[in-house]
This record gives structure tokens, sequence and C-alpha cells, in this order.
């Protein structure tokens, strides 16, 4: 009697320690697929053409996967002064509609050749009817949250490289 109890705490161990060990493959798992649920993301682009070179720098941070702050920076370079001057009045005018808004920041400046746009959004800080109003029905915010998953899959979408930090 004594040997089929030993016999049967050993078959119990090994069975704990497979179900722990498979609990903890499905976790790694599923942590991978769906990526950390607090943090930051940082999504990369850059485009050449014969007429201009446009980089895309996107800095996100999310709580709960919802952005609660975002951070671009596009830089356009352009041997052509022309495109320059079109580019930044294009988006100067855009800007403006964002003006009334207290955590919505955009600041652009021209160097040499160059147009640096930075714009920063805190989106857990922002009046959001206010800011769901400018941006009209086009827009990625449901239930006034923005998914970080979402954007993250845009951004690939249109050529960026994004990883976690």
């Amino acid at each position: 009697m004594k040997e089929e109890v030993k016999e049967y705490i050993k078959k119990n161990k090994l069975l704990t320690i497979l179900v722990i060990l498979i609990l903890i493959g499905l976790i790694v798992f599923i942590k991978i697929k769906i990526g950390p649920i607090n943090g930051k993301l940082i999504c990369n682009y850059k485009n050449n053409s014969e007429v201009m070179i446009s980089s895309l720098n996107y800095k996100m941070d999310f709580k709960l996967k919802n952005v609660t702050k975002l951070e671009t920076q596009e830089v356009i370079e352009s041997k052509d002064k022309e495109l320059i001057k079109t580019y930044k009045e294009s988006l100067e005018e855009l800007a403006k509609k964002y003006d009334s808004l207290k955590y919505y920041k955009t600041k652009i400046t021209e160097e040499e050749n160059k147009l640096i746009v930075n714009t920063t959004i805190e989106y857990q800080k922002i009046d959001m009817k206010k800011y769901l109003e400018i941006e009209g029905e086009k827009t990625y915010i449901k239930h006034n949250k923005l998914k970080v998953d979402l954007l993250k899959e845009i951004y690939e979408k249109n050529g960026a490289k994004c990883q976690y930090k």
C-alpha cells in the first residue's frame, strides 16, 4: 500500500509540473502575441523619393492598451524650396484647427532644406469632446479611447517599423 501511495504522489507531481509548464508557455505566448498592456511603443518610417526624403517617428505611451500620450516628429527634406514652403503652409493651416486645445501642441520649424513638425497629444488630459469635433467622423477614437494596437497596425501598414519598449 505504501508503494502505491508513493507512486500516486510521484505521478501527481509530474502532472502538476507539466500543467505549470503548459500554463507558463501559454502566458508567454499570449504576452508575445498581444503585446504589453502598459508601456511605450516606438514606430519609425523613412521614405526616399526623387523630390524629398521624409522620416516619421512616433512615440506612444499607453496604459491598459489605451494611448495616453502620442509624440510625433515628421521631418521633410528637399532641395525644392517651393515644396518645403507648400508643406509648411499646409501644416500650419492644419495646426491652427487645434490651437484651442490645451493638450495638443504642434511646433513647426524650418531649417535649410528641411521642415520639422513636432506634435504632442496628451489623450488622457485633452478635452475629448472638442478634439472629436475637430477630427470629425474619420477618427480612430472609440468610446473616447485610442487603442495602441490600432495605431501600431495603421503605422505598420504604411511601412513603419514598430517595437515595444
